[in-house]
């Protein structure tokens, strides 16, 4: 009886990591903290969030392109070759929601660091 409890617990703890891999879409826990994207110290840390979401959401895209696609039907065969890069965006605009919320900025300041980056 004590190795069927223990069986259970195991199987529960398992599935439970395996959704939690699964769902990765998630930034590393960070107190809220409001930033000013004019100061260079901010900015920074800004910039360094958002390089975090954007491996964060590669992964999570890498995960969904490499998953098997769980039915035959037309449309989801169709589907599954965009299965990756869409659910890289939809990962990554969570993130920007988040990093936003969490530092009171608008997601537009955080579009400016990108492109700002982007341009070194």
């Amino acid at each position: 009886m004590r190795a069927l409890s223990v069986s259970v617990a195991l199987i529960a703890i398992l599935s439970v990591a395996s959704s939690c891999r699964r769902s990765g879409c998630e930034l590393p826990g960070e107190a809220e903290r409001a930033l000013n994207p004019r100061h260079a110290a901010d900015r920074e840390h800004l910039s360094q969030d958002l390089a975090i979401a954007r491996r964060v959401a590669d992964a999570y895209g890498e995960e969904a392109a490499q998953a098997p696609v769980e039915s035959n039907s037309p449309a989801a065969l169709r589907a599954a070759p965009g299965r990756g890069p869409k659910a890289t965006q939809y990962c990554e605009s969570i993130l920007l929601n988040r990093i936003a919320a969490t530092h009171h900025v608008t997601l537009d300041d955080l579009h400016a660091i990108v492109t700002l980056n982007s341009e070194r």
